[in-house]
């Protein structure tokens, strides 16, 4: 059976990975409801500022930790496991 999948966009300033918009989740598949993944959006930023203070530039670690965030709420939340696809764009 499928758990789904929730796509994760963050768009990041190049060289500071300082987030320069909110980030942008999007589910298929285990929740329809834009609302529900609100609390994940808080954690994303909060996971964001987190690189931002540990100095983490590489746009695949801040997927890495996109993703790990993510998961670890979906997991808590729902007990399901959808695949976490993150983007991180880089201006």
């Amino acid at each position: 059976m499928s758990s789904g999948f929730v796509a994760v966009t963050v768009v990041v300033r190049r060289g500071t990975g300082q987030p320069l918009a909110a980030p942008h989740l999007h589910s298929r598949g285990f929740s329809e409801d834009p609302k529900a993944l609100e609390p994940a959006v808080r954690k994303v930023e909060a996971e964001l500022e987190s690189l931002v203070a540990a100095n983490v530039t590489d746009p695949i670690r801040i997927a890495q930790g996109v993703r790990r965030t993510v998961g670890k709420w979906v997991g808590e939340t729902y007990r399901r496991q959808p695949m976490i696809v993150p983007t991180v764009i880089e201006v």
